[in-house]
C-alpha cells in the first residue's frame, strides 16, 4: 500500500512520540507547517486550522470570518437580529416576544461551499493517484 507523505510523517512523528523525543516531534511538525504553506495553505486558527489562500480571501472578503486580536485569532462574523419567537399561549392566542438571535448562516454557506470544494479536489486526487498507481503497477509486470 501506498502512503501518502503526510501518513508516512504522521507515523515518524508517532514513533517519536512514543520514544519520548520532543525535539523530533517540533521538527517534524514545523516541517509539515512550512509544506502547507508552500502549497499555498493559510492558518486561520480557531475558525479554520488550514485554509487555502484563495478560500481565506474569499471568507475576509465575505465578511464570514475577522480577525480580533482580543480573542487572539480569526473569529465567525455573526449578526444580531430581531426575531419572534412565541413563547406560549393565552387561551388561543399566541403570546410573540421579540428576541435577539445570531445569525450565523452567511458562514454556514459558506463552511458548506468550502467542504464541496475540498471533497471534490479529494476525489481529484485519489483518482490520479489511482491512475498513477495503476501505471506503476503495469510497468512493474
Amino acid at each position: 500500500m501506498i502512503f501518502s507523505p503526510a501518513q508516512l510523517r504522521f507515523e515518524k512523528q508517532k514513533q517519536a512520540y512514543c520514544n519520548g523525543d520532543i525535539s523530533t516531534v517540533k521538527r517534524i511538525a514545523e516541517e509539515a507547517r512550512n509544506e502547507l504553506i508552500k502549497k499555498g495553505y493559510v492558518s486561520a486558527w480557531p475558525v479554520y486550522k488550514w485554509i487555502e489562500k484563495e478560500w481565506f480571501a474569499k471568507a475576509i472578503q465575505e465578511d464570514v470570518i475577522s480577525f480580533h486580536s482580543d480573542a487572539n485569532g480569526y473569529q465567525i462574523v455573526g449578526y444580531k437580529k430581531d426575531e419572534e419567537v412565541t413563547v406560549g399561549y393565552r387561551g388561543r392566542t399566541p403570546i410573540i416576544v421579540k428576541k435577539k438571535i445570531l445569525d450565523i448562516s452567511k458562514f454556514r454557506d459558506f463552511d458548506k461551499r468550502y467542504k464541496e470544494f475540498r471533497e471534490k479536489k479529494e476525489k481529484q486526487q485519489f483518482a490520479i493517484n489511482n491512475e498513477i498507481q495503476n501505471i506503476v503497477e503495469t510497468e512493474g509486470k
